[in-house]
């Protein structure tokens, strides 16, 4: 009898969605713990690599949820993804042509690019959406440590 794998991958990308959504509604509450924004970069530009659509889709409505707990425009970390998958990622890649490097990269461009973001939306709605510095470094040192095991 054959199996059918695309059950099984609608299943892990629900269980992928559901604990991004729980994970992330822990740390909207918990500030020492970091929104998983490298990671999820990560998590985009490999699973838009290897084709998994079920999974790609978990990762956006992981995006969507980050999102929406950091107060922050919706699309605007869609269009950081993009931009970074686009033009910054590869050219890290051909440069190091190392995984783990390029993971690195990942995690260090889209805080500092959240952190740019933040910034501006800070700066146009007199808001105080973006965290301390120091805050975005213990959240990066956290993340490449997450990054290097995935």
């Amino acid at each position: 009898m054959r199996r059918n794998s695309t059950h099984k991958q609608t299943l892990l990308s629900l269980l992928l969605l559901i604990g991004f959504y729980i994970y992330e509604s822990v740390a909207s509450m918990q500030m020492w713990l970091p929104p998983l924004i490298g990671v999820s970069l990560v998590f985009f530009i490999r699973y838009d690599k290897q084709d998994r659509m079920y999974h790609f889709l978990a990762i956006i409505g992981c995006i969507v949820f980050i999102e929406s707990e950091n107060s922050l425009p919706m699309g605007t970390l869609l269009g950081l993804f993009l931009v970074l998958a686009l033009f910054v990622i590869p050219r890290v890649q051909m440069m190091f042509d190392s995984m783990r490097i390029t993971q690195l990269a990942c995690v260090l461009s889209a805080y500092i690019g959240f952190y740019i973001i933040a910034l501006v939306v800070d700066m146009m709605t007199g808001s105080t959406i973006a965290p301390s510095l120091w805050v975005m470094l213990y959240y990066i040192v956290l993340e490449i440590i997450v990054a290097i095991f995935i």
